[in-house]
């Protein structure tokens, strides 16, 4: 094929091996061809396939002689910039940045070529519009003999790996500057050998040992534990098993200090350490010490009250009862006797708790008052045998599902002389209720010392313990919102000083770069720092967003309108197997807010929810207008009570554990791989959500994906108040029976309380595998099962299709954490009459009943 340059030739040649794979047919085909004028059509078409083929490789492929450009292909044309009319025949030193690199590349390449017959070199190329870009270069002569002929090259971009690798660089330098500039005191430990690896100048100040001492130090010579003991508190600590300890540390001075430290596993290069943050609680320390003191001696005084009380009534009885054997003896004191029979008669009627005592050892029933009675469920008390007094009274020590051990009870401890309290009996009475008693036992003796007989005294607490419940759900809600706003104004502080330092370093750069002396090289390092700078700006941002401090702009805003542009942007960004749906109420309320923040929370949840699901799922969003009742406030007093915009957002993914679900809004906190996550999403969302007034909810299990419900007040509450029609008149009360499966005490004994305040007959279960035993003994009286749908055991899905296999028509409602679309929706297509979310309100509860019965 003369036509053919040997230039052409050449750089072909190295796809030769390819062409000998994909093109045997058409080389056969042209050995069979007759005549010289179809060979050369032949070879012609397969120069044109050589060329089709060198143009689109997925590398850059060309030719130089004596460092001239003769040929290069598409990809060497994209990655630089120019055409190929302004490469062929040009030097070249054109593509790169400097001279320097030119002369590198040209010994180096020509120094393996001769040592090795190939040469390949990482350099860098100036493309046409001014950007650099990072390439290896690999070289190969025509002729080794013969250099002048003619080298062959590829090219590949490694850019983005260089812009990698310098992230990363940077990465560790803030680290660095966080952990030297904390005012926390802060340690790097070897979980190993316990070594102090580095500490930052607070921890030098605390402990007052110079660093180089310090660090040539074990952790084991600070605290005060064992080496063994403190070897095993590393572990738990490296293995995440734990991570807040209380220990007493050692100082420089010889005092000891006691420290609350808070540990976690990090990477630090190649080697896995232990970073604590440690705090004084010394203090603190001294102050439970003393109100410890105080409160035991305050128990002591009011235990020997109720004793003394107790005494008292003992000594009373004991009266009577002797009167009562001589009273033929003494009938001129007949009249007196009655008249304080009818005062202890009158006392223990009206008594608010009740009393009763038996005879000892027998146990037979002596004075029993109508609390006793009414408390208890029953009319006539059963004698105090130890085989069946629990059974009779279906008497359970709290915490435990069993029943109440005989041998601790204070009336049997009384028949055998012993004084006894105690104020965790649960009993459930005969129509279904439990009551939590706190009862007081003492013996009645004889003048001979001698047992004859047991008094109880006894009260309900059950509305005491369930007050003591909820202040300490309200305590731990507190302290939640007073650590999350601690930490915000922490944060916010911090970004507003690192804002103002962004600031001048980014003002000096751009007014260096204004400087006519600079050559292109300081140019171009100066546009990469500018923009870091950007990227540290942006951080800065979302802490502001946390801590409330970023000025909005604020509108009157419709979330579906919202949700509708999030959702076009979202199907262009998420993975193609995670389907999106919308579930939008038509009416919505508007809310006053910054649009701009509303998209960032939506896609901060969304980009959440598809990192937890790689392998696909759903992303779900729902938006409804809500009432917020007294009660519900009262459980939740971030919010205020009256209409509300609810958005929720949903996704089947691979869920949250309780130890990742509770420091999900906390700043820095992530679950991502190092590089991959900043820890700023979700406290993002709940700055958001806080400076709009509103606030935000999250429910998760391991596996089963997760809920965040967002609650905003509604702008204009006479709007929406016309719009909200009534579903249904719910003012009647119900006479049905209900079946309440619920695992979690407190709020099966809320539903309870509520559902027969609305007039229904309410029985109850902790467990599917109860549930099932209880309907297959009553089911025809149950007329509705409201069952909780995450329980342990067979769970609330295979509890509802034992249910329906039991009972076709039986007609269930399914209460979840979940959404109604999302995780609740496979048990509502089971055969479920009716879903309500958790957390509900008691008014929608009583509508949702009368809606599922009809």
């Amino acid at each position: 094929m003369g036509y053919l340059t040997g230039r052409t030739k050449a750089i072909k040649g190295v796809f030769c091996a390819f062409l000998l794979m994909i093109l045997p047919a058409l080389s056969i085909g042209m050995v069979l061809q007759e005549g010289e004028g179809q060979v050369v059509d032949a070879a012609r078409r397969t120069d044109k396939l050589l060329e089709s083929i060198l143009r689109s490789a997925p590398a850059g492929i060309g030719m130089v002689e004596h460092r001239f450009i003769t040929e290069v292909n598409d990809y060497i044309l994209d990655l630089t910039g120019y055409s190929r009319e302004e490469l062929i025949g040009q030097n070249a030193r054109m593509l790169y940045p400097s001279e320097e690199d030119y002369d590198f590349v040209g010994r180096e390449k020509y120094r393996q070529i001769r040592k090795k017959g190939t040469g390949s070199v990482e350099t860098r190329w100036l493309r046409k519009d001014g950007e650099i870009r990072h390439v290896i270069l690999s070289s190969t002569p025509l002729d080794l003999e013969d250099l002048g002929a003619g080298v062959t090259f590829t090219v590949l971009d490694i850019t983005d790996r260089k812009m990698a690798e310098t992230r990363l660089r940077k990465s560790e330098e803030r680290f660095r500057m966080r952990f030297e500039g904390a005012s926390a005191i802060m340690m790097l430990i070897d979980p190993e050998t316990g070594r102090v690896v580095d500490v930052n100048p607070a921890a030098l100040a605390f402990y007052g040992w110079p660093r180089k001492t310090l660090t040539a130090m074990r952790i084991q010579d600070i605290n005060t534990l064992s080496s063994e003991e403190v070897k095993v508190e590393m572990q738990k600590a490296f293995a995440s098993a734990r991570n807040y300890f209380e220990f007493r540390h050692r100082r420089a001075d010889g005092s000891i200090r006691d420290v609350a430290v808070f540990s976690s596993a990090v990477d630090v290069g190649s080697k896995k350490l232990l970073f604590s943050i440690i705090h004084d609680i010394s203090e603190r320390k001294a102050m439970e010490a003393s109100l410890l003191s105080r409160t035991r001696w305050f128990l002591f005084g009011l235990s020997l009250f109720i004793v003394v009380l107790l005494s008292l009534t003992a000594g009373l009885v004991v009266s009577l009862r002797r009167q009562r054997q001589v009273r033929q003896a003494l009938e001129e004191n007949e009249a007196s006797l009655k008249r304080q029979n009818a005062v202890l008669n009158a006392l223990l009627i009206n008594l608010s708790s009740g009393v009763f005592m038996v005879e000892a050892p027998g146990g037979k029933p002596i004075i029993a008052n109508p609390m006793a009675e009414k408390l208890l469920g029953v009319g006539v008390l059963p004698e105090a045998s130890r085989d069946n007094l629990s059974e009779v009274y279906k008497a359970r020590k709290a915490g435990s599902g069993g029943p109440y051990p005989v041998e601790e009870m204070p009336i049997i401890r009384a028949m055998k002389g012993e004084s006894a309290s105690i104020d965790d009996m649960i009993v459930e009475r005969p129509d279904g209720s439990e009551v939590w008693l706190e009862i007081f036992g003492v013996p009645i003796r004889n003048e001979g010392g001698e047992v004859w007989a047991g008094l109880v005294h006894f009260q309900d607490i059950t509305a005491r313990k369930k007050a003591e419940v909820e202040r300490e759900k309200l305590q731990n809600q507190l302290f939640q919102a007073q650590k999350m706003e601690s930490v915000g104004v922490l944060a916010g502080g911090v970004a507003h000083d690192f804002n103002n330092l962004i600031q001048v370093m980014r003002g000096n750069l751009e007014l260096l770069s204004m400087e006519t002396s600079l050559d292109v090289r300081s140019i171009k390092r100066l546009h990469v720092v500018t923009g870091a700078m950007d990227r540290a700006a942006k951080l800065v941002q979302q802490l502001l967003l946390f801590s409330r401090k970023v000025e909005s702009g604020r509108m009157r805003v419709n979330l579906n309108q919202a949700i509708r542009e999030v959702s076009r942007l979202l199907e262009r960004t998420i993975p193609k197997m995670i389907a999106m749906e919308l579930h939008l109420a038509s009416d919505l309320g508007a809310v006053w807010a910054d649009p701009v923040q509303m998209e960032q929370t939506l896609l901060n949840l969304a980009n959440n929810a598809a990192d937890a699901m790689p392998e696909g799922g759903r992303l779900i969003f729902e938006t409804e207008n809500v009432l917020l009742g007294e009660d519900f406030v009262r459980t939740h007093p971030e919010l205020g009570a009256g209409f509300h915009v609810l958005l929720t957002v949903s996704d089947t993914g691979s869920g949250m554990d309780a130890a990742t679900l509770k420091q999900a809004f906390d700043p820095f906190f992530t679950t991502k791989e190092v590089g991959k996550g900043t820890g700023l999403g979700l406290a993002s969302v709940y700055g958001i959500v806080k400076a709009h007034g509103g606030h935000v909810l999250c429910y998760s299990e391991p596996g089963h994906g997760s809920t965040f419900r967002i609650y905003l007040p509604v702008l204009d509450q006479e709007v929406v108040q016309e719009k909200k029609q009534p579903d249904g008149d719910c003012s009647e009360k119900g006479y049905e029976t209900i079946l309440f499966v619920e695992d979690e005490r407190h709020l099966r004994d809320l539903g309870q309380e509520a559902m027969e305040a609305f007039g229904y007959t309410v029985l109850t279960a902790g467990s599917g595998e109860e549930a099932l035993d209880l309907y297959a003994e009553k089911g025809p009286e149950i007329d509705l099962v409201l069952l909780d749908l995450n329980m342990p055991g067979m769970g609330g899905q295979r509890c509802l299709l034992a249910l329906l296999e039991k009972n076709p028509r039986v007609k269930v409602l399914v209460s979840s954490g979940y959404s109604a679309n999302g995780q609740a929706a496979e048990v509502l297509a089971s055969g479920a009459k009716g879903f309500i979310g958790k957390p509900w309100q008691l008014k929608d509860l009583k509508q949702k009943i009368r809606q599922v019965l009809g």
